[in-house]
């Protein structure tokens, strides 16, 4: 079930066709894992959590409104969202009923950070 715009109104339903990344999603994970491995993370930083971001794909494929909407709340996961919002630009819509509409995109992650060590 996706979370729609159609006719105006938001609703959840059964897209014909889920939008798609030019490009691949995995290569988007992918390019968001290296970036964990290289980000150096303070002493007593969090082992890791659940990030869950979300964005709107718009009918023309643009990207907008990227939000975190769960958060172990520390900068790792903003540098991450910056990441995905610049990565997210080529996008095929989704299509319900035959049309093009704006869609609601989940993206969960399961961080897991590696302790630094001098």
């Amino acid at each position: 079930m996706n979370h729609i715009k159609y006719n105006g109104e938001w609703r959840t339903d059964r897209l014909d066709t889920v939008p798609i990344l030019i490009g691949g999603l995995n290569n988007l994970r992918y390019e968001l894992i290296q970036a964990a491995y290289s980000f150096t993370y303070p002493p007593k930083f969090p082992k890791g959590g659940i990030a869950i971001f979300s964005f709107i794909i718009k009918a023309n494929g643009e990207t907008t409104d990227f939000k975190i909407i769960q958060s172990s709340e520390n900068s790792f996961e903003k540098y991450l969202l910056k990441l995905i919002e610049k990565r997210s630009e080529n996008w095929l819509p989704g299509v319900y009923k035959g049309e093009k509409v704006d869609v609601e995109f989940i993206l969960p992650m399961n961080i897991v950070y590696k302790e630094n060590t001098p």
